[in-house]
């Protein structure tokens, strides 16, 4: 039952799936040796890896032994996701009939068929441990609401030493995996640095080369964190267990489907998708003129950033062994450099550490810690490094929700009526409408949203001023329709239609209960949505933001009516 419920919301969490992974690293490489033509021949000579004619990538020689060949961008795809440490990976690539072997032929065989990846159902029977790997992943995602400099606090540099030995290195990931995708990145991209400087400084020609191989695969477990921060799903969730259960799901899939503005610390800003979105081109020829206008390059400019960052992320590997090699005696490890804290550290990371300088920076950061004033400052780069004013709003009616209704006999015509509480539970989305209209803004646009509820109501009919006590347990189908005035007001309908058991003394009867209702408080730009619980309460108290009107329908009675107002508790 655990792995059950862990499944309902665990699945398709991760950011890009296989073959987007498998993309980002085996091009990146590629590219890298590109660059690596016209420098010494060491790096031909030290090279962990070797063309591949049937892939057309660089391959691992030494985790290639099964007829699967397993290049940088393989790595990249199989860690965290199915894997939480590289040597553990290392390990299940080498050994006969392990699951990762499997995984790895059964995400081929869907690739072949130009899906992206095997569904998330075949491969929690070929992998245990997809799910549980999946609920605990906090480090592949961003801690919405967070700086950068919170993102890098926890990263400890004793931690990055300790990464390098291999009886600590369990220990030592499963505190990283409890962190997020910014510091795992740093961290395990610091340990592949330090293991290539080590290999340049290493006297003995065979260790030196161990020693890099390790470096790079260190650092493509590490490239596959650097790729989820690109991940519009990941940069908007809130990464706990409780969170799982409300809204990850939900959010994380709607955002890398839609996409989110963000901006980097270089300024550029542009819409980040997420899982199987990405280098889609989303309708590149609607913005063209002409025919002749049309062009589809390899990749989009949001894929070439994400590419180019892989490549500073080996690049940074190559350079460590360089430093190694040259200075064999005297070299200071990189990641000795690193600030203790604080917005020196920001500082320091953002600038030795390229790859850094491409992702999206965290909503809410202090951009004058990682870019010049006059990009700081700048209106447009501000704006698109607020939190979206529409997220909760979203989330809200995406997510799995807890509601309290308060019904009354207000505005009831002459008859039986009901009055009472209810407690809701709004899960799962059947289907949605989200519209954004020609000039890229909501004002017009009419968005849809049905999902399941499930309710319990405790109170007492009323009919001719006789009381009687009942209880409803019910379930059916939640509706939203949502008009937008601007792009911040609209004026909210619901709907819910309910069947279920009324139990009325000893009596146990069917029930129908269908509602209506509106949402007034959008309208007055009351955004009860981003107020934390504590005032989020009183203000649905004071303004009745959410009201409602319903008919209790049982056979042998005349229906009874009710109003009332609806609190958002936890969504």
């Amino acid at each position: 039952v655990p792995i059950l419920l862990l499944s309902l919301y665990a699945h398709s969490l991760y950011a890009f799936v296989y073959g987007e992974h498998l993309i980002m690293g085996n091009t990146a490489l590629l590219r890298f040796y590109t660059m690596q033509i016209d420098r010494s021949d060491r790096f031909r000579e030290m090279s962990p890896f070797r063309f591949d004619t049937s892939s057309k990538s660089y391959i691992f020689p030494t985790l290639s032994i099964f007829d699967q060949p397993v290049g940088y961008g393989t790595i990249n795809a199989l860690s965290g996701d199915h894997s939480w440490n590289p040597l553990q990976l290392e390990k299940d690539l080498v050994t006969t009939n392990s699951d990762m072997l499997r995984v790895m032929a059964l995400h081929q065989q869907h690739m072949m068929q130009f899906d992206l990846a095997a569904p998330d159902g075949k491969l929690a029977r070929v992998d245990n441990n997809y799910i549980l790997l999946a609920a605990k992943n906090f480090s592949h995602f961003y801690d919405y609401g967070r700086s950068l400099e919170y993102h890098l606090s926890p990263l400890d540099t004793a931690m990055i030493g300790q990464l390098t030995i291999p009886a600590l290195v369990p220990g030592t990931f499963r505190e990283l995996n409890a962190t997020n995708a910014i510091n795992m990145y740093v961290a395990v991209h610091s340990a592949a640095i330090l293991l290539a400087e080590q290999a340049g400084a290493h006297p003995d020609i065979e260790k030196a080369k161990k020693l890099l191989y390790y470096a790079f695969l260190y650092n493509a477990y590490a490239d596959h964190f650097l790729q989820d921060a690109f991940s519009a799903g990941h940069l908007l969730v809130n990464r706990s267990l409780f969170a799982s259960i409300t809204n990850n799901k939900a959010l994380h899939d709607f955002y890398s489907n839609y996409g989110t503005s963000v901006v980097n610390a270089r300024g550029n800003i542009w819409t980040a998708y997420g899982d199987k979105h990405f280098n889609q081109q989303h309708l590149q020829y609607e913005k063209n003129g002409a025919l002749t206008d049309i062009h589809y390059p390899a990749f989009n400019p949001e894929a070439e950033r994400i590419i180019q960052a892989i490549v500073y992320s080996i690049s940074d590997i190559w350079e460590g062994f360089e430093r190694g090699h040259h200075d064999p005696d005297h070299y200071r490890p990189l990641h000795r450099s690193i600030p203790g804290k604080g917005k020196d550290r920001v500082s320091y990371i953002v600038e030795h550490y390229k790859a850094l300088q491409l992702i999206p920076i965290p909503y809410g950061t202090n951009l004058a810690t990682i870019m010049p004033d006059s990009l700081a400052n700048n209106p447009e780069i501000r704006r698109a490094n607020q939190q979206p004013y529409l997220r909760n709003f979203v989330r809200s009616r995406i997510a799995n929700s807890l509601t309290i209704g308060v019904t009354t006999n207000l505005f009831i015509p002459e008859g039986s009526f009901f009055q009472g509480l209810d407690i809701r539970l709004n899960v799962g989305l059947l289907a949605s409408k989200y519209q954004i209209n020609g000039k890229g803004s909501k004002k017009g646009a009419v968005d849809q949203w049905h999902g399941f509820t499930l309710s319990y109501a405790n109170g007492q009919t009323v009919a001719q001023k006789t009381a009687s006590h009942i209880g409803m347990l019910k379930g059916g189908i939640r509706s939203n329709i949502d008009y937008w005035i601007s792009d911040k007001r609209f004026i909210g309908f619901m709907a819910y239609n309910e069947i279920g058991i009324l139990k009325q003394n000893d009596d146990y009867r069917f029930v129908f209960v269908p509602q209506i209702g509106i949402q007034l408080g959008s309208l007055f730009n009351i955004n009860y949505y981003n107020m934390p619980i504590g005032l989020r309460l009183p203000a649905q108290l004071i303004l009745p933001l959410k009201y409602k009107f319903g008919t209790i329908i049982s056979p042998g009675s005349g229906p009874s009516y009710f109003s009332g107002i609806e609190l958002d508790l936890f969504f």
